[in-house]
């Protein structure tokens, strides 16, 4: 056990910290917004969801993608990304305060946050399938920070 943590240690640490890679913006038919790095092969890829912060910051950040830098070199995962509540593009014209504070206004609201981007990441999840982009038995998903719930 202690040499699987050392080899993923010693993998993650010979990670470029500056690495960036070019992330799409893409939209679901229904209208949902989600980043992505990767392309569709001949053949359904695995693919991991990264939940942390904006859709970009999430995905360009190696603080936050770092598990799936290491998982798309090894394994030819795509890494896939949508904007938290109250982050990036789901910033609403009526938030009087963004990021944290604004789960904590939507949640005093009312709101079902998490019931909302989970209803958004299927809608991802659906499409990607049924494109052949993602291969059903092999998706993974991660979160940190706010991701982390």
């Amino acid at each position: 056990m202690i040499r699987i943590a050392i080899a993923v240690l010693l993998s993650l640490s010979a990670l470029n910290a500056q690495e960036r890679l070019p992330v799409k913006r893409l939209t679901t038919p229904s209208g949902v917004s989600f980043g992505m790095i990767g392309e569709k092969t001949a053949t359904p890829s695995p693919t991991l969801f990264i939940f942390a912060n904006s859709l970009e910051r999430s995905l360009g950040d190696p603080d936050f993608n770092r598990l799936g830098l290491l998982l798309r070199q090894q394994k030819g995962f795509v890494l896939v990304s949508l904007d938290m509540p109250a982050h990036g593009q789901d910033r609403r014209p009526n938030d009087t305060k963004t990021q944290l504070a604004g789960w904590r206004e939507r949640l005093a609201n009312g709101e079902d946050i998490v019931a909302g981007l989970m209803s958004k990441a299927s809608d991802i999840l659906n499409f990607l399938i049924a494109n052949g982009t993602t291969d059903p038995a092999r998706v993974g998903a991660c979160g940190i920070s706010r991701g982390g719930f």
